[in-house]
């Protein structure tokens, strides 16, 4: 059954999930190298690392982003046909972003960690300083983001935003 966002608390989704969670926290708990409190504590690491990313992204801190990604991270932006490998493509891509945006704000709608994994969805804001008019749009879209880790670093991290409700807020055709 789908439901609302307002109405989709992580609460409501470990309630729902029941025997699969269970199945999933179980084969978790047996991964190799991670037992009792150190498997607890793998995802709980990994969760800070996304919060700090997410400050050096609203801050627009390249330099502090950077310093959280592995040498050799791959980026992907199916939805903007973005791709990048390595940290120099990647600190060009926010070189273009600190271009095009200011007041960015990403609010935290929901996360899960698991492994070295974590998938969050956000809401994501700013103002997009390109387009047909000078003093830019604001733009307001909801998007998820799954980052794979490597030694408490992200190694991999994709993003997939609303295009529609990006196109249409940003002017552009969205075919």
């Amino acid at each position: 059954m789908l439901t609302t966002p307002e109405k989709f608390s992580r609460r409501s989704f470990l309630n729902r999930s029941g025997a699969s969670l269970g199945a999933a926290l179980i084969g978790f708990g047996a991964a190799p190298n991670l037992t009792g409190r150190a498997a607890a504590a793998a995802p709980l690491k990994l969760e800070k690392v996304i919060d700090e990313f997410y400050a050096a992204y609203m801050a627009l801190d390249g330099g502090r982003l950077l310093a959280l990604l592995t040498e050799d991270c791959f980026f992907e932006d199916p939805t903007f046909h973005l791709k990048a490998q390595g940290k120099v493509e990647i600190s060009r891509l926010m070189e273009g972003l600190l271009q095009h945006y200011s007041n960015i704000r990403i609010e935290l709608e929901n996360r899960i960690a698991c492994g070295n994994w974590v998938v969050t969805q956000q809401h994501f804001s700013g103002l997009s300083k390109s387009g047909p008019t000078a003093e830019g749009r604001q733009i307001s879209v909801r998007g998820a983001s799954v980052f794979g880790f490597e030694k408490e670093r992200i190694r991999r991290w994709t993003d997939y935003y609303d295009f529609a409700t990006f196109a249409r807020q940003s002017g552009l055709k969205s075919n």
